[in-house]
């Protein structure tokens, strides 16, 4: 009995804390209130940072999606057949690391006002690249040499910060559609509000578009990548990332690209019985389309909140679907 007592408490416990997450993400605008001028480290924090990720590493290779249910799995387990990767060093299946850069800045903060006389010695911004090399550096530490490790995370909180943390490493910013992304989130946790889980889509896809149109003019180590084209033709989104990320094309065994496995998708699991073990993709499977069944009222919460988002990713032309 308190046992089992103790399995429900645990459960109930689980189902709040993800929706305090979105709570976050509908008051507290923070993390994608982007300024991209802000943090700029000086010449030498970068060079420091250069040195302690390890001169002889390659680039580490980011995969950011906009939320949880996004594709971040599928895209990770689909990448992490290049022969060149070795993906999720330690079994960190995600690095919230980025997340967590405001932690850095205010770190900076406190420092330099401990002693006020440092103030002009370190720039500020100068934590960041120092912070995010080490990180790089501890991952490598497992991966076998030669290999490029690669890390994901379904958020774009506090992207901005991205190319000041890591100015060495590349970047897949990935994108899906955001009526799938809310018709998988509340499936997958019911306790998560509707118009919430809309609200935390737009804010991460704004944030994602405000990156882009900054690093428009970028065309090596970074992309702005779907979900969508990575399952309707692996095999060509694997040829994109290694011409994005400088990985040699040949070293990616194409003909396996279709075997990639489902994980944890809300379509094949009942509502709480997510499991993320592999299964063997169903014939048919797809996942996209599924908010097709949406009420007229679901289809309006959506159009308001986050209809602009959804046209300027290119996902419909206009509202009228």
């Amino acid at each position: 009995m308190g046992s089992h007592r103790v399995a429900v408490r645990s459960r109930r416990e689980v189902l709040w804390q993800d929706a305090k997450k979105y709570f976050h993400y509908l008051f507290d605008r923070k993390p994608f209130d982007a300024h991209f001028s802000d943090t700029m480290p000086s010449a030498r924090s970068l060079a420091a940072a250069h040195r302690i990720r390890g001169e002889t590493h390659g680039a580490a290779l980011f995969v950011h999606g906009l939320m949880p249910r996004s594709g971040t799995v599928y895209v990770g387990e689909l990448l992490r057949k290049h022969l060149d990767i070795h993906a999720f060093p330690y079994n960190i299946w995600e690095l919230p690391f980025l997340q967590h850069a405001a932690d850095i800045q205010q770190l900076e903060d406190r420092f330099l006002w401990s002693y006020e006389q440092n103030m002009d010695k370190i720039q500020d911004g100068d934590f960041l690249p120092v912070f995010g090399a080490a990180i790089v550096n501890y991952l490598y530490g497992d991966a076998p040499q030669g290999k490029r490790i690669m890390l994901k995370v379904p958020s774009v909180e506090y992207l901005h910060l991205f190319s000041a943390t890591f100015p060495a490493e590349h970047l897949l910013v990935l994108v899906r559609d955001g009526r799938d992304v809310v018709a998988s989130t509340v499936k997958t946790w019911p306790q998560i509000g509707f118009s919430m889980a809309c609200r935390r889509w737009q804010r991460s896809a704004r944030m994602a578009l405000d990156y882009d149109r900054e690093m428009s003019c970028k065309q090596h180590g970074y992309w702005l990548g779907k979900f969508e084209d990575a399952v309707a033709a692996p095999d060509a989104f694997a040829r994109e990332a290694c011409k994005r990320f400088d990985l040699e094309p040949t070293r990616f065994p194409y003909e396996d690209s279709l075997s990639v496995p489902v994980h944890g998708s809300s379509e094949l699991f009942s509502s709480g019985a997510i499991e993320w073990a592999a299964v063997a993709k169903p014939e048919g499977f797809d996942p996209r389309g599924r908010w097709r069944d949406w009420s007229r009222r679901r289809k309006s919460i959506f159009k308001r909140i986050a209809g602009r988002e959804l046209i300027e990713l290119g996902y419909c032309k206009d509202l009228n679907w």
